[in-house]
């Protein structure tokens, strides 16, 4: 059951300094000055939360971003079954709900909060973080616009096309339009990039950093299948003509990973005239059931 933390006495804790808050990425462009303004306004508030208190649920509209200030939480995720896994464990300096705000994203939470012991965060409102972004003229484009980054540049992303499998038989024109309909995306480390059993509308090239390929077992506990590095490719399976459409794994990033987004269409037509990758894809991904089948199978957790 969610249940919403109480209002903090401010003499039990030390304020806040902006240079906690300087460290959120969707908050880098502000100046210490509006930083300060910010943990000053009304849209910031302490709650404190007792230990199985759900601070924020996954599905739920993204309100507000979340720092902690004394405690720990778990980062929970729902599993194919149905049943609730703790993949993170955060603590105090740690922040989180900063996804859930970027434009590129649902707006929804993709993972629930629980605190474990007595914990005391500091809420930043969605309209307050929004408006401090707007009136700086350092901005991004919109709220949590971090849909780039910027110390990757266009030649690296061409770069990064050309070395994949998937993208090397392409003309410069096929090129250039399959990088104007990509998207640079740089997650939060632990960020949560594909579900298990979740339709597929994507693959993902990682242009910088690492991604965690994992499942969960009979007990809910998460076990990695795969550690993916700078030019690695995933998601790709579920788009496979005559496949299930459906996520096989998990996925979730590394610290300051960089990824490429590019829409399942795109790969549509390529896979169209290149039966020869299609053919070699199909046995990467039987390769990756047997291996999913054999750890669950397994009685060595």
């Amino acid at each position: 059951m969610h249940a919403r933390g109480s209002a903090y006495n401010l003499s039990m804790a030390t304020a806040p300094n902006p240079d906690l808050l300087a460290r959120i990425p969707l908050l880098h462009p502000l100046e210490p000055s509006a930083l300060t303004r910010l943990l000053a306004g009304l849209g910031t508030r302490r709650l404190t939360f007792a230990p199985m208190q759900d601070i924020v649920r996954e599905g739920e509209y993204a309100d507000a971003l979340y720092v902690i200030l004394e405690g720990m939480v778990e980062v929970r995720i729902g599993g194919v079954d149905g049943r609730e896994v703790a993949i993170a464990t955060l603590r105090s300096g740690d922040f989180f709900g900063e996804q859930g705000l970027m434009s590129s994203q649902s707006g929804r939470r993709n993972a629930s909060v629980r605190a474990v012991a007595p914990t005391l965060v500091l809420r930043l409102d969605r309209e307050a973080i929004a408006h401090a972004l707007a009136t700086t003229p350092n901005r991004f484009p919109a709220i949590g616009g971090v849909e780039g980054a910027e110390d990757v540049g266009e030649a690296s992303i061409r770069d990064t096309l050309r070395a994949s499998r998937l993208f090397r038989s392409l003309s410069e024109g096929e090129m250039l339009r399959v990088e104007a309909a990509s998207r640079l995306l740089r997650p939060m480390a632990g960020e949560i990039l594909l579900r298990e059993g979740e339709p597929g509308d994507c693959l993902f090239i990682i242009v910088a950093g690492s991604v965690e390929i994992f499942i969960l077992d009979e007990m809910g506990k998460p076990v990695t299948l795969a550690t993916l590095h700078e030019g690695n490719y995933f998601g790709e399976q579920a788009l496979l003509p005559k496949g299930s459409g459906r996520r096989n794994a998990n996925a979730r990033s590394g610290r300051r990973s960089t990824l490429l987004r590019i829409d399942a269409d795109i790969l549509a037509e390529l896979l169209e005239r290149d039966q020869r990758l299609v053919e070699a894809l199909r046995l990467i991904g039987a390769a990756q059931v047997k291996k999913i089948h054999s750890v669950r199978s397994s009685d060595d957790w």
